[in-house]
């Protein structure tokens, strides 16, 4: 897995404020059947589980799975405040727990289901915590030399 720099994650946040900004419609128009489905709160909840996940493998964050998370929640709570701003959109503080369970979600992504789809990374030489970024491998190399 190719290692995430920190404009991997600016392009990303850059391109999730743009489109939470987007206008849409009319906030006060009648509920359409995405609506309904919950359609807003899954699309919160996705854009955070990636954003999570690209936080969790950054490696300066490293296996400080806390900041990550207080990272994303941070800026769930910025682009809500942001939709204040809006002639669009209303903030809603369903729409930030949506945000907090794409986090969630991704946390336990990074923990239980991503060593079974990269088993290659299982026998690295990582710490123990298994929410510790993904390492180089010139960093694998150094270790095994030593």
């Amino acid at each position: 897995m190719r290692r995430v720099r920190l404009w991997h994650i600016l392009v990303y946040v850059a391109g999730m404020i743009i489109v939470v900004l987007l206008p849409v419609g009319d906030p006060n128009s009648p509920p359409t059947w995405l609506d309904y489905i919950g359609a807003d709160k899954m699309f919160h909840a996705f854009l955070f589980f990636w954003l999570m996940l690209l936080l969790l493998r950054y490696e300066r964050i490293g296996g400080r799975w806390w900041l990550a998370a207080l990272l994303a929640a941070t800026l769930g709570a910025t682009t809500e405040a942001l939709q204040l701003l809006s002639w669009h959109h209303t903030a809603s503080f369903w729409d930030w727990l949506a945000d907090l369970s794409g986090i969630c979600a991704a946390m336990w992504a990074n923990v239980r289901l991503l060593p079974r789809l990269l088993p290659a990374h299982q026998d690295s030489h990582q710490d123990a915590s298994l929410l510790a970024p993904a390492t180089h491998p010139s960093q694998h190399q150094e270790k095994r030399n030593q």
